[in-house]
């Protein structure tokens, strides 16, 4: 009988869990302008987001956020490590306001603003 990610990381010692967490994702983190000043000021910062983190994986064409969506305690910021999503206006569905690639990120004003809306709709270009 095999175990998932979740079941698997909740058998760790905390010090070991973290020293995964952040061999998989300080890179990542590490180079997101958003964090950037904060981490530098804050180096515990790092393994408090790493520990937050979950992957995701999006097929092309596939509705990550909706316009308009009401943030809450479970809203989330993206960080793209591979990939190409696409934001655009469900009122323009046609017309792409900025296309993100690898090293981007988005939903963060939403994810610190909780009770607000999402300001644009953003769909996955490639695998992402």
């Amino acid at each position: 009988m095999g175990m998932d990610r979740e079941e698997f990381m909740s058998c760790l010692s905390p010090v070991l869990k973290t020293e995964i967490l952040l061999s998989i994702y300080a890179e990542i983190v590490s180079k997101i302008s958003f964090f950037k000043n904060s981490l530098e000021d804050n180096p515990d910062l790092i393994c408090y987001l790493v520990g937050r983190l979950q992957g995701a994986f999006f097929l092309p064409s596939d509705i990550i956020v909706h316009e308009g969506e009401l943030t809450s305690g479970q809203s989330s910021m993206y960080f793209i490590t591979s990939g190409n999503v696409a934001a655009y206006h469900a009122s323009d569905p046609g017309h792409i306001v900025h296309v993100m690639k690898d090293g981007d990120y988005f939903g963060e004003m939403a994810y610190m603003n909780l009770g607000s809306r999402r300001t644009s709709s953003i769909c996955a270009v490639t695998n992402s």
